[in-house]
């Protein structure tokens, strides 16, 4: 995917690419460090974003897409289609509460979802899509 398409075009395509919804899944990740943690940093009810890795998949694919939470305020999405360590999505988060705003950095587009935690999995609703994370381990960005 191209770096200005949205995240919601990104999602779909991904899922489209396996003829499923997301899942989510565990794996090594190549911009993130340590081994695999169950369970995240706490910010209250929620897991808490800045400096974390989370990862997702689609059904059957066994494709690992990384999604990265910088310290600095922005996101990466790494996908496993691209090279070894190509950024596929890029831009800056903001936490308000139980919500998330993505601002693509190269279109500026923003994106807001709802944040829920269930039990190991960390969902981000925006009203047509769900994204499903299982927390990874701490960034290295």
């Amino acid at each position: 995917m191209r770096q200005t398409d949205s995240l919601r075009q990104w999602v779909h395509s991904l899922a489209a690419l396996a003829g499923a919804v997301l899942l989510v899944a565990s794996s090594s990740v190549a911009s993130a460090q340590g081994e695999p943690s169950a369970t995240p940093p706490m910010a209250g009810a929620l897991p808490a974003l800045v400096g974390t890795a989370w990862t997702i998949e689609t059904t059957g694919t066994g494709n690992v897409a990384t999604f990265l939470f910088c310290k600095n305020g922005t996101y990466e999405i790494i996908s496993p289609e691209l090279l070894a360590g190509a950024v596929s999505l890029i831009g800056t988060y903001k936490v308000a509460g139980s919500s998330v705003s993505l601002k693509s950095l190269d279109d500026g587009k923003v994106e807001s979802f709802k944040m829920t935690w269930k039990s190991d999995v960390l969902e981000l609703q925006d009203g047509e899509t769900i994204l499903r994370l299982r927390y990874h381990t701490a960034a290295k960005c």
